[in-house]
């Protein structure tokens, strides 16, 4: 039977799906395992998609990911080696209704890691782009429902300029400057912590971050601080006591565009161990950390929110 060729509304389950799954890639692939990054068009948020959870595990050794294939199949998955694409290493799950794709990259293979996120942040970022995307799906979907040959040529020039245009993009922000905090910088600070806290925490009520305004304000102006400004406006901070990152934080439009990324490798410059606190129900910030070096060392419950909270930490290793 040829592929059913089906498109949906964005749904919020992909993201849990996506979690889940990329929970078994860790276990399967272990140490070998450097990040697992959640790709294609079921990870941005709005935009609708085939159902289909595409995975992007990197990795230091593709060998070794060739010798435990069997454990991959084990899980569900057809092994397909490169498939198409040097360097690669594609499985899927799911058989004629297609449920899950993994493409496993190289760590030095940045050229395909990058054009993977770049999109995808670029789409997280461009709701304009995202919906056009959107309908040239539907449209081709609709046309071509079980020719998934069509289906891709199809949306063939609209994908390549979508790279061009993503990757000139994360140029751009990659053109912004990292530097120490100055006191005129702390009101707008203020504003994006009280706003990425709300965002990113709807597990918990907005009072309780409003309530901590005047403390944390202390905290900030007290702290080392870095700021990444793009054209003199601050899209993010990193605050450290000593090796604790007491937060990072950024504006909703920079999220998923690396400048989060950024202001942790600028901690790791003038840090050799970082440690910080992350609630463990904000899964994205969990997997954030994760995907750069961070390992969960204990939990606990905090006791005015009631909810569990992972320390993780980081280490430079020679």
């Amino acid at each position: 039977m040829p592929q059913h060729i089906t498109i949906t509304e964005y749904s919020p389950l992909w993201k849990t799906l996506y979690e889940n799954e990329a929970e078994l890639v860790r276990r399967i692939l272990g140490s070998n395992c450097i990040a697992v990054h959640h790709i294609g068009s079921t990870a941005v948020p709005g935009l609708c998609a085939k159902p289909v959870i595409d995975i992007m595990p990197v990795v230091t050794d593709l060998d070794a990911v060739d010798s435990i294939k069997t454990q991959f199949e084990a899980a569900g998955y057809e092994y397909l080696g490169e498939f198409g694409i040097t360097g690669r290493r594609y499985l899927r799950k799911g058989g004629d209704e297609r449920t899950h794709q993994i493409h496993i990259f190289r760590d030095t293979d940045r050229e395909n890691i990058l054009r993977h996120l770049a999109v995808r942040n670029y789409l997280r970022t461009d709701k304009n782009a995202a919906q056009q995307y959107g309908r040239l799906k539907t449209f081709l979907a609709e046309k071509y429902p079980y020719s998934i040959e069509n289906y891709c040529i199809g949306k063939e020039n609209f994908v390549r300029e979508l790279e061009i245009t993503a990757l000139a993009c994360l140029r751009r922000i990659r053109a912004g400057i990292i530097r120490p905090m100055e006191p005129t910088d702390l009101q707008e600070i203020m504003k994006i912590w009280l706003q990425a806290n709300i965002d990113s925490h709807p597990f918990i009520s907005p009072e309780f971050w409003r309530r901590h305004i005047c403390e944390v304000k202390k905290d900030i102006a007290s702290a080392e601080v870095f700021v990444y400004s793009i054209n003199n406006a601050i899209c993010g901070f990193i605050g450290m006591q000593d090796d604790y990152i007491a937060g990072l934080f950024v504006k909703t439009h920079s999220q998923g565009c690396g400048t989060g990324t950024a202001l942790l490798e600028k901690a790791k410059t003038v840090k050799n161990k970082l440690r910080l606190s992350v609630y463990e129900k904000n899964h994205s910030a969990v997997n954030f950390y994760r995907n750069n070096g961070f390992s969960v060392y204990s939990d606990n419950v905090e006791t005015e929110t009631g909810e569990c909270e992972l320390s993780m930490h980081w280490e430079y290793k020679k």
